[in-house]
């Protein structure tokens, strides 16, 4: 049952997600919730989409695996006709110079293969038959060449076939024989586990690379904020001095020292632009080629918040453990 759950959750959720932003238009500058980016990341994917894919077409092969144990209908109609003359011996056993006969077969047959093992079919025949065997007469009554006599044959039953000395344990996964339906179909389930795990290693990818994203963005805005207030303040310092030095109340070399520093924080404004515009590129990145070439600028809108851990080390450990992809 949860196969399926998974298997829906999907082809449901997933897919859709995948064009949800096609038909966003963003704006040169674009205000962005940390919501936004995981959607808009998971939706321009190829990787995920390519996963997804696999994980379907994997779905796919157990289906049609399993169409090995589905009902099979055989249908075959055949006539024969047989005309000869009788040689003499014939003739004689017969009283018919000579011999012709209308032989028609029809057949059906619905057959199922069981997971045991064994088949069980319904059979169905019907032989239908015109010849002139017996129609000589005898000593009394002179040979009828002309004079036919028809008679059916027909059979209904079931048939059932079970095998008693194969191996056919459900979870024996050793038999060497490949065409064996339950192994094939026990391998391609769990080649679909794999790929939906695969699914689930790429969306925890995307997601936590996405949110690394967009708080290193959040970070380098906020960076480059205080140190445009820190240059700010130092400007404003500086002019402060100048009117002391010319009043005589601050000597020069104190006036250089604070030129100094103007000089050190513009260069550290330099260096918050520069973390800015590479987490900008960052995070589109993770949104796609299309929107880094496009040069949009998103604006983080999420504020981080300090959540406290309420479980403890073992637990986190378990829950790690069993819901970790790998």
């Amino acid at each position: 049952m949860h196969k399926q759950i998974r298997y829906f959750f999907v082809r449901i959720w997933l897919l859709p997600l995948i064009f949800v932003v096609e038909s966003i238009k963003l704006q040169a500058v674009e205000p962005l919730s940390l919501e936004q980016a995981r959607v808009l990341a998971l939706a321009r994917s190829l990787n995920l989409k390519s996963q997804i894919e696999v994980y379907l077409a994997s779905r796919d092969t157990v289906k049609a695996e399993k169409w090995a144990y589905e009902p099979e209908l055989q249908a075959v109609a055949r006539q024969q006709i047989t005309d000869r003359d009788n040689n003499a011996a014939q003739q004689a056993g017969t009283n018919v110079s000579q011999f012709y006969q209308e032989e028609s077969l029809y057949s059906a047959r619905l057959q199922n293969r069981l997971p045991s093992g064994g088949t069980i079919a319904l059979d169905y025949r019907l032989f239908d038959r015109i010849n002139n065997v017996g129609s000589g007469g005898s000593i009394i009554s002179p040979p009828r060449d002309n004079e036919f006599q028809r008679e059916f044959e027909s059979f209904l039953g079931v048939t059932f076939q079970q095998p008693l000395l194969r191996r056919e344990n459900i979870e024996n996964l050793e038999e060497d024989d490949v065409q064996n339906p339950r192994m094939r179909i026990q391998l391609a389930d769990k080649n679909s586990d794999v790929a939906f795990q695969q699914v689930r290693k790429e969306l925890a990818n995307i997601i936590a690379q996405v949110e690394v994203a967009y708080w290193n963005l959040y970070s380098a805005i906020e960076e480059k904020k205080l140190r445009e207030e820190s240059l700010k303040v130092a400007r404003e310092i500086l002019v402060d001095n100048q009117k002391r030095v010319r009043l005589g109340k601050m000597a020069e070399l104190d006036l250089l020292q604070t030129e100094s520093e103007i000089a050190d924080r513009e260069t550290r404004l330099e260096e918050s632009n520069r973390k800015l515009h590479n987490a900008r590129n960052e995070l589109n990145t993770s949104f796609s080629q299309f929107l880094v070439d496009q040069d949009f600028s998103f604006t983080p809108i999420d504020v981080p918040q300090i959540v406290p851990i309420t479980e403890s080390w073992e637990d986190i450990a378990m829950d790690t453990l069993q819901n970790h992809p790998d």
